[in-house]
Protein backbone atom coordinates (compact mmCIF):
# COMPACT_ATOMS: atom_id res chain seq x y z
CA UNK A 1 0.00 0.00 0.00
CA UNK A 2 1.11 3.47 -1.30
CA UNK A 3 2.35 5.62 2.14
CA UNK A 4 -0.05 8.28 0.00
CA UNK A 5 -2.96 6.24 0.14
CA UNK A 6 -4.62 5.30 3.73
CA UNK A 7 -7.07 2.76 4.60
CA UNK A 8 -10.10 3.54 6.97
CA UNK A 9 -8.82 2.42 9.98
CA UNK A 10 -5.61 4.28 8.87
CA UNK A 11 -7.27 8.02 8.58
CA UNK A 12 -9.68 7.24 11.56
CA UNK A 13 -6.41 7.27 13.42
CA UNK A 14 -5.26 10.05 11.79
CA UNK A 15 -7.57 12.09 12.56
CA UNK A 16 -8.35 10.83 15.85
CA UNK A 17 -12.36 9.48 14.44
CA UNK A 18 -13.70 6.51 15.24
CA UNK A 19 -14.33 4.32 12.68
CA UNK A 20 -17.80 4.42 11.74
CA UNK A 21 -17.80 8.51 11.64
CA UNK A 22 -15.25 7.92 8.65
CA UNK A 23 -17.29 5.47 6.55
CA UNK A 24 -20.24 8.35 6.94
CA UNK A 25 -18.21 10.49 5.52
CA UNK A 26 -16.96 8.56 2.98
CA UNK A 27 -20.45 7.49 1.75
CA UNK A 28 -21.69 11.07 2.04
CA UNK A 29 -19.64 11.96 -0.17
CA UNK A 30 -17.99 14.21 2.91
CA UNK A 31 -14.25 13.31 2.75
CA UNK A 32 -11.89 12.90 -0.19
CA UNK A 33 -11.71 9.37 -0.84
CA UNK A 34 -11.55 6.92 -3.54
CA UNK A 35 -12.77 2.69 -3.76
CA UNK A 36 -10.91 0.37 -5.07
CA UNK A 37 -11.76 -3.41 -5.13
CA UNK A 38 -14.62 -2.49 -2.30
CA UNK A 39 -12.10 -0.97 -0.35
CA UNK A 40 -12.19 3.27 0.79
CA UNK A 41 -8.88 4.75 0.06
CA UNK A 42 -7.82 7.82 1.44
CA UNK A 43 -5.11 10.57 -0.22
CA UNK A 44 -3.32 11.46 2.48
CA UNK A 45 -2.67 15.04 0.76
CA UNK A 46 -6.22 15.53 0.01
CA UNK A 47 -7.47 14.97 3.69
CA UNK A 48 -4.65 17.74 4.84
CA UNK A 49 -6.19 20.25 2.00
CA UNK A 50 -9.61 19.33 3.39
CA UNK A 51 -8.75 19.39 6.84
CA UNK A 52 -7.87 22.62 5.57
CA UNK A 53 -10.39 23.97 3.92
CA UNK A 54 -12.76 22.95 6.84
CA UNK A 55 -11.77 25.99 8.24
CA UNK A 56 -12.47 29.04 6.70
CA UNK A 57 -9.93 31.92 7.39
CA UNK A 58 -12.78 34.62 7.64
CA UNK A 59 -14.70 32.39 10.92
CA UNK A 60 -11.36 31.92 12.86
CA UNK A 61 -11.73 33.90 16.42
CA UNK A 62 -8.87 36.53 17.59
CA UNK A 63 -5.91 35.39 19.11
CA UNK A 64 -6.24 34.10 22.80
CA UNK A 65 -4.22 32.42 25.16
CA UNK A 66 -6.86 32.08 28.34
CA UNK A 67 -8.67 28.97 27.46
CA UNK A 68 -12.28 28.96 29.19
CA UNK A 69 -14.01 25.78 29.91
CA UNK A 70 -17.03 25.74 31.47
CA UNK A 71 -19.60 22.99 32.55
CA UNK A 72 -19.80 19.99 34.49
CA UNK A 73 -16.54 19.36 37.19
CA UNK A 74 -14.48 16.73 37.22
CA UNK A 75 -10.79 16.83 38.67
CA UNK A 76 -9.56 15.59 35.69
CA UNK A 77 -9.86 19.16 34.68
CA UNK A 78 -8.03 21.12 37.34
CA UNK A 79 -5.26 18.65 36.22
CA UNK A 80 -5.58 19.51 32.62
CA UNK A 81 -5.04 23.06 33.50
CA UNK A 82 -2.32 22.30 35.20
CA UNK A 83 -0.48 20.02 32.13
CA UNK A 84 -1.57 22.30 29.94
CA UNK A 85 0.59 25.31 31.77
CA UNK A 86 3.52 23.06 33.08
CA UNK A 87 3.56 22.20 28.92
CA UNK A 88 2.97 25.13 27.18
CA UNK A 89 3.30 27.70 30.12
CA UNK A 90 1.81 31.02 27.76
CA UNK A 91 -1.56 28.62 27.56
CA UNK A 92 -3.94 28.93 30.82
CA UNK A 93 -7.13 27.21 30.93
CA UNK A 94 -9.74 28.77 33.08
CA UNK A 95 -12.78 26.54 34.54
CA UNK A 96 -16.03 27.37 35.67
CA UNK A 97 -18.31 24.50 37.30
CA UNK A 98 -21.75 25.79 36.55
CA UNK A 99 -23.13 22.37 35.14
CA UNK A 100 -23.29 20.35 32.14
CA UNK A 101 -26.51 22.11 30.83
CA UNK A 102 -25.46 25.41 31.88
CA UNK A 103 -21.99 25.18 30.59
CA UNK A 104 -23.91 23.90 27.29
CA UNK A 105 -25.68 27.03 27.32
CA UNK A 106 -23.36 29.05 28.08
CA UNK A 107 -21.27 28.11 25.22
CA UNK A 108 -24.16 28.84 22.93
CA UNK A 109 -23.70 32.22 23.81
CA UNK A 110 -20.52 32.70 22.94
CA UNK A 111 -19.28 32.62 26.68
CA UNK A 112 -16.68 29.84 26.18
CA UNK A 113 -14.54 28.06 24.40
CA UNK A 114 -15.16 24.71 25.78
CA UNK A 115 -18.02 22.71 27.28
CA UNK A 116 -17.37 19.69 29.59
CA UNK A 117 -20.57 17.79 29.69
CA UNK A 118 -21.95 14.61 31.14
CA UNK A 119 -25.84 14.78 30.39
CA UNK A 120 -27.83 11.39 30.24
CA UNK A 121 -30.58 11.46 27.96
CA UNK A 122 -33.44 8.91 29.54
CA UNK A 123 -35.13 8.22 26.19
CA UNK A 124 -32.07 6.96 24.16
CA UNK A 125 -29.87 5.84 27.53
CA UNK A 126 -26.94 7.68 25.43
CA UNK A 127 -24.71 10.70 26.64
CA UNK A 128 -24.33 14.02 25.22
CA UNK A 129 -25.00 14.18 22.27
CA UNK A 130 -28.55 14.52 21.58
CA UNK A 131 -28.00 17.53 24.29
CA UNK A 132 -25.97 19.59 21.62
CA UNK A 133 -28.08 18.98 18.82
CA UNK A 134 -30.77 20.83 20.85
CA UNK A 135 -28.43 23.32 22.39
CA UNK A 136 -25.55 24.33 20.93
CA UNK A 137 -26.08 22.81 16.73
CA UNK A 138 -25.51 26.75 15.80
CA UNK A 139 -22.24 26.30 16.66
CA UNK A 140 -21.46 23.57 14.30
CA UNK A 141 -19.64 21.99 17.21
CA UNK A 142 -16.97 19.15 17.67
CA UNK A 143 -17.44 16.59 20.44
CA UNK A 144 -14.33 15.30 21.71
CA UNK A 145 -14.22 12.37 24.31
CA UNK A 146 -12.20 13.37 27.41
CA UNK A 147 -12.70 10.15 29.32
CA UNK A 148 -15.24 7.80 31.38
CA UNK A 149 -15.80 8.21 35.03
CA UNK A 150 -17.90 6.35 37.71
CA UNK A 151 -20.47 7.76 39.51
CA UNK A 152 -21.83 6.16 42.44
CA UNK A 153 -23.04 7.34 46.01
CA UNK A 154 -20.53 8.68 48.73
CA UNK A 155 -21.30 7.02 52.55
CA UNK A 156 -19.32 8.26 55.39
CA UNK A 157 -16.21 6.07 56.45
CA UNK A 158 -17.66 2.30 57.84
CA UNK A 159 -21.07 3.01 56.03
CA UNK A 160 -22.63 2.92 59.22
CA UNK A 161 -26.17 2.89 57.36
CA UNK A 162 -25.27 0.28 54.88
CA UNK A 163 -26.42 2.60 51.89
CA UNK A 164 -26.60 -0.24 48.96
CA UNK A 165 -28.40 1.78 46.30
CA UNK A 166 -30.30 4.72 45.58
CA UNK A 167 -33.59 2.64 47.01
CA UNK A 168 -32.14 3.73 50.27
CA UNK A 169 -31.83 7.18 50.24
CA UNK A 170 -35.51 7.09 51.40
CA UNK A 171 -34.85 5.36 54.46
CA UNK A 172 -35.63 7.44 57.70
CA UNK A 173 -32.28 8.71 59.22
CA UNK A 174 -30.49 8.77 55.89
CA UNK A 175 -29.60 12.36 54.88
CA UNK A 176 -28.81 13.02 51.13
CA UNK A 177 -26.89 15.95 49.78
CA UNK A 178 -27.66 16.73 46.03
CA UNK A 179 -26.18 18.84 43.40
CA UNK A 180 -27.36 21.84 41.38
CA UNK A 181 -30.21 21.62 39.08
CA UNK A 182 -28.70 21.43 35.06
CA UNK A 183 -25.76 19.71 36.20
CA UNK A 184 -25.61 16.23 35.00
CA UNK A 185 -25.08 14.26 38.20
CA UNK A 186 -28.44 15.70 39.34
CA UNK A 187 -29.95 14.50 35.54
CA UNK A 188 -28.71 11.32 36.16
CA UNK A 189 -30.02 11.16 40.20
CA UNK A 190 -33.48 12.01 38.50
CA UNK A 191 -33.37 9.38 36.20
CA UNK A 192 -32.88 6.79 38.75
CA UNK A 193 -35.43 8.06 40.82
CA UNK A 194 -38.20 8.18 38.23
CA UNK A 195 -37.02 4.56 37.00
CA UNK A 196 -36.97 3.06 40.41
CA UNK A 197 -40.42 4.78 41.24
CA UNK A 198 -39.19 7.49 44.12
CA UNK A 199 -40.66 10.85 44.57
CA UNK A 200 -37.92 13.28 45.63
CA UNK A 201 -39.57 15.06 47.83
CA UNK A 202 -39.43 11.24 49.51
CA UNK A 203 -35.56 11.97 50.08
CA UNK A 204 -34.68 14.27 53.07
CA UNK A 205 -31.96 16.61 51.89
CA UNK A 206 -33.02 16.57 48.20
CA UNK A 207 -33.17 20.09 48.25
CA UNK A 208 -29.77 20.80 49.89
CA UNK A 209 -27.23 21.70 46.73
CA UNK A 210 -23.76 21.81 46.48
CA UNK A 211 -21.90 22.85 43.01
CA UNK A 212 -18.66 20.36 42.99
CA UNK A 213 -18.14 16.58 43.48
CA UNK A 214 -15.65 18.15 46.36
CA UNK A 215 -18.12 19.71 47.95
CA UNK A 216 -20.27 17.36 48.37
CA UNK A 217 -17.53 14.38 49.83
CA UNK A 218 -16.90 17.46 52.26
CA UNK A 219 -20.54 17.86 53.67
CA UNK A 220 -20.49 13.67 54.15
CA UNK A 221 -17.14 13.54 55.88
CA UNK A 222 -18.22 16.47 57.63
CA UNK A 223 -21.08 14.74 59.01
CA UNK A 224 -24.10 17.20 57.61
CA UNK A 225 -25.05 14.48 55.17
CA UNK A 226 -25.00 11.01 55.56
CA UNK A 227 -25.04 10.31 51.42
CA UNK A 228 -24.44 11.91 47.75
CA UNK A 229 -24.00 11.30 44.10
CA UNK A 230 -20.84 11.59 42.74
CA UNK A 231 -17.12 10.36 41.50
CA UNK A 232 -15.54 7.77 43.01
CA UNK A 233 -12.40 10.10 42.89
CA UNK A 234 -13.80 12.57 45.05
CA UNK A 235 -14.85 10.01 47.63
CA UNK A 236 -10.95 8.30 47.89
CA UNK A 237 -9.85 11.95 47.94
CA UNK A 238 -11.59 12.21 51.26
CA UNK A 239 -11.45 8.79 52.05
CA UNK A 240 -15.21 7.94 51.99
CA UNK A 241 -17.09 4.70 50.84
CA UNK A 242 -18.47 4.22 47.44
CA UNK A 243 -21.43 2.05 45.88
CA UNK A 244 -20.74 2.41 42.51
CA UNK A 245 -24.07 3.42 40.66
CA UNK A 246 -22.71 3.34 36.75
CA UNK A 247 -19.73 4.35 34.15
CA UNK A 248 -20.69 7.34 32.55
CA UNK A 249 -19.11 9.41 29.33
CA UNK A 250 -17.82 12.98 30.01
CA UNK A 251 -17.22 15.02 26.26
CA UNK A 252 -15.65 18.16 25.93
CA UNK A 253 -17.78 20.07 23.17
CA UNK A 254 -15.94 22.87 21.08
CA UNK A 255 -17.55 25.47 18.54
CA UNK A 256 -15.53 24.61 15.31
CA UNK A 257 -13.86 28.09 15.26
CA UNK A 258 -12.29 27.49 18.64
CA UNK A 259 -11.34 23.83 17.51
CA UNK A 260 -8.39 24.10 14.90
CA UNK A 261 -6.73 27.49 16.88
CA UNK A 262 -3.28 26.57 18.33
CA UNK A 263 -4.42 27.01 22.44
CA UNK A 264 -6.96 24.42 21.54
CA UNK A 265 -5.09 22.26 19.78
CA UNK A 266 -2.28 21.95 22.57
CA UNK A 267 -4.75 21.51 24.81
CA UNK A 268 -6.14 18.23 22.90
CA UNK A 269 -2.58 17.39 22.80
CA UNK A 270 -2.34 17.20 26.12
CA UNK A 271 -5.38 15.12 26.57
CA UNK A 272 -4.21 12.42 24.28
CA UNK A 273 -0.69 12.29 26.15
CA UNK A 274 -0.25 9.38 27.38
CA UNK A 275 1.41 10.96 30.62
CA UNK A 276 -1.78 12.79 31.03
CA UNK A 277 -3.94 9.28 30.80
CA UNK A 278 -1.70 8.02 33.18
CA UNK A 279 -2.21 10.59 35.85
CA UNK A 280 -6.01 10.47 35.44
CA UNK A 281 -5.92 6.94 36.01
CA UNK A 282 -4.07 6.86 38.65
CA UNK A 283 -6.82 9.37 40.53
CA UNK A 284 -9.13 6.91 40.70
CA UNK A 285 -12.63 5.94 38.78
CA UNK A 286 -11.63 6.62 35.28
CA UNK A 287 -11.19 5.21 31.68
CA UNK A 288 -9.08 7.08 29.37
CA UNK A 289 -9.35 4.76 26.62
CA UNK A 290 -10.73 6.35 23.62
CA UNK A 291 -9.77 10.27 25.38
CA UNK A 292 -9.14 12.53 22.87
CA UNK A 293 -11.00 10.68 20.11
CA UNK A 294 -13.37 13.04 17.81
CA UNK A 295 -17.31 11.91 18.44
CA UNK A 296 -18.84 14.49 16.05
CA UNK A 297 -16.94 16.63 13.62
Amino acid sequence: MSKELMTTREVAKYLKLNEKKVYALAKGGDMPCTKVTGKWLFPKEHIDSWIEKSVHPASMPEEFEHIKIVGSHDPAIDLLASEVNGRFPRITLLAAHIGSLGGLEALARGEAHISGIHLLDPETNDYNLSYVKKVAAGLNPVVVHFLDREQGLMTQPGNALQIEGIKDLTRQGVRFINRQKGSGTRILLDFNLERLGIAPDGITGYDDCASTHTEVATAIRSGSANAGLGLRTAAVSANLDFISITKERYDLVIPRTYFYTEPVQKCLEVVRSKHFMERVERLGGYDTTDSGTVLVW
